[in-house]
């Protein structure tokens, strides 16, 4: 049986209330199918996602239902009482959640950034968490959960317990095809 520290809110509260991002984030009622499609309420018995691709034009939302996810997971974890023996891993397993995208600083700038800002705004994590506030190029906090602003590279996953991530604009990232790198123009993919 799962065990909450707190039960977690559905996605809708977690949008709405300002407990959470209701007086932070502008969220366009558009957005709102697809953010219940990828965050099911699992405590009513419905089916997890565990992928969701966003494509679209420049302007459609694609980053902020990413990023309302993201914060969505990593409150969903803050509100376990022991996640890492629910999962089975050892007590000092951090739980790694990865933001990339083609560049370091296209990944600080675009993800890392306003996602924290997000974070850090909500009476939620005020009131509930403690991070460590000095350290600003990634976010740690108790309880063992880092979202990390890393290289868009496979190798800088491995080994990691990795609960959920944003990989952005994939369609620039080099493609591996049989395990041998494919050059594209501009040696992209």
């Amino acid at each position: 049986a799962i065990q909450f520290k707190r039960l977690p809110v559905t996605i809708d509260e977690f949008v709405e209330s300002p407990e959470f991002l209701g007086d932070i984030a502008n969220v366009w009622p558009s957005l709102m199918d697809a953010l219940r499609a990828i965050n099911p309420d699992f405590l009513l018995g419905e089916q997890p996602i565990h992928e969701a691709y966003l494509g679209g034009a420049t302007g459609i939302g694609k980053s902020m239902v990413a990023r309302i996810t993201f914060l969505y997971q990593v409150y969903l974890l803050t509100c376990l009482r022991d996640p890492q023996v629910l999962y089975n891993l050892e007590q000092n397993t951090c739980f790694v959640f990865p933001l990339q995208s083609v560049s370091p600083d296209v990944t600080r700038r675009v993800l890392y950034e306003p996602m924290r800002e997000m974070f850090e705004a909500m009476p939620y994590v005020q009131e509930h968490l403690t991070w460590n506030q000095r350290r600003t190029s990634t976010l740690e906090i108790d309880g063992g959960i880092h979202v990390v602003p890393m290289i868009a590279k496979v190798e800088t996953l491995l080994g990691q317990a990795i609960p959920g991530a944003i990989l952005d604009e994939v369609n620039f990232m080099r493609i591996v095809e049989q395990s041998k790198r494919t050059p594209g123009p501009r040696g992209l993919g």
